[in-house]
C-alpha cells in the first residue's frame, strides 16, 4: 500500500522540524542566516536614468531611529554592496534621503535589490 502525498509531506515536515530543533539545541546554525545585498543607485536627468557614483547608501531596520546598521558608497557604476545582512525589513537611504520605502531581506546567500532612481536636487534658480 502506497502512502498518501499528505502523509509523505507530513513526514518530511516533521523530519525538518526535528532536524532544526536538534540544530538549535546543539548550537548549530544554518549556512544562510545572513545575505549579501547588491543594488544600484541611478539619477534621473534630461537624458534619462544614469548611474549615480559616490552616493552615500545607508541601510536601517524598519522603524529604527538610531545610526544606520550598514553604510557604504556606490562605485563609479552606481553599484553598492552590503555583506552579512540579517533577514528582515529595512529602509535604504541615499545621500540622507529615503531611497527605498521597504526592502525585504530573505535568508538566501545573495540578493539583488531593484535599482533605486533618485530625482536630482537642483540648486535654486537652476
Amino acid at each position: 500500500m502506497r502512502p498518501s502525498t499528505l502523509t509523505t509531506s507530513y513526514r518530511y515536515s516533521l523530519a525538518f522540524v526535528v532536524a532544526a530543533t536538534f540544530a538549535l539545541v546543539a548550537g548549530l546554525s544554518f549556512p544562510c542566516n545572513a545575505t549579501n545585498l547588491r543594488g544600484q543607485v541611478r539619477t534621473i536627468g534630461p537624458g534619462g536614468s544614469v548611474p549615480m557614483p559616490e552616493a552615500l547608501v545607508e541601510l536601517f531596520p524598519l522603524g529604527y531611529s538610531g545610526p544606520p546598521t550598514f553604510t557604504t558608497t556606490t562605485g563609479s557604476d552606481g553599484i553598492y554592496y552590503f555583506q552579512n545582512v540579517n533577514p528582515g525589513t529595512y529602509q535604504i537611504w541615499i545621500n540622507r534621503k529615503l531611497g527605498a520605502g521597504q526592502v525585504l531581506v530573505y535568508p538566501i546567500p545573495n540578493e539583488d535589490i531593484a535599482p533605486i532612481n533618485m530625482s536630482p536636487v537642483y540648486p535654486p534658480g537652476f
